[in-house]
């Protein structure tokens, strides 16, 4: 009778350890498909995000910003030599030089040309062999 009732519980406890693992195992799983969708997100949400980065830094998008608040393009700069600590050209404020006004006055589209990095796709004109 001993040896029968070690017996059920050796198999008792085996199939219970197995049981165990196997509910951790599916545990793992779904935490492990979970992450990596988690992790998809934000790998999209990152090239989103440089995408962002990388067209607000244009030229075009800077002279804008620029504008809006109120900067205006310098006429006649001026220039530090770095070896005597001297100004060589005259300074002003930019709403102070008559200098040239009209260049404030300048829309945005004449000034600096819209910016085609993602906007618009570029026409392929092919390698001139073509049709050869």
């Amino acid at each position: 009778m001993p040896f029968t009732l070690l017996c059920t519980l050796i198999v008792a406890a085996t199939l219970a350890a197995l049981l165990y693992l196997n509910i951790q195992m599916s545990d793992t799983s779904y935490e492990i498909t979970r992450l990596q969708g988690q992790s998809q997100r934000l790998t999209e949400e990152g090239q989103a995000l440089a995408e962002t980065n990388e067209r607000l830094g244009t030229p075009q998008e800077l002279e804008r910003q620029a504008r809006e608040i109120g900067m205006v393009p310098v006429t006649d700069p001026a220039y530090i030599d770095l070896d005597t600590g001297e100004i060589i050209g005259e300074t002003a404020p930019a709403e102070q030089t008559g200098a040239n006004p009209e260049l404030a006055q300048v829309p945005a589209e004449v000034a600096v040309p819209p910016a085609q990095i993602y906007d618009e796709p570029s026409a392929y004109h092919g390698m001139g062999n073509e049709g050869a």
